[in-house]
């Protein structure tokens, strides 16, 4: 029996990509008093690896490129020197 090929098929993985960079971000807004921002961004990092398992790298460069282009409006907090 063959899977039929709709629409809802094709989108369905954007979907919950999507979704699970939101659960990432959830749980990042609850950890981080007590986590560092470097270590915050490993939960999306895990929302990355966890969609290129599933359905591919192709899904995964689209969730990266959309993690990317949300952190690159963020300020970053500290300057970036080199320590001395």
């Amino acid at each position: 029996m063959q899977k039929t090929n709709t629409f809802w098929n094709k989108i369905y993985p954007y979907l919950i990509s999507v979704g699970l960079v939101l659960i990432m971000t959830l749980l990042g807004e609850f950890v981080k008093r007590k986590l560092e921002p470097t270590n915050i961004v490993m939960f999306y990092l895990l929302a990355v690896v966890i969609v290129a398992i599933r359905w591919g790298l192709g899904l995964a460069s689209f969730v990266k490129n959309a993690l990317n282009s949300a952190v690159i409006r963020i300020k970053p907090g500290l300057p970036w020197r080199h320590a001395e």
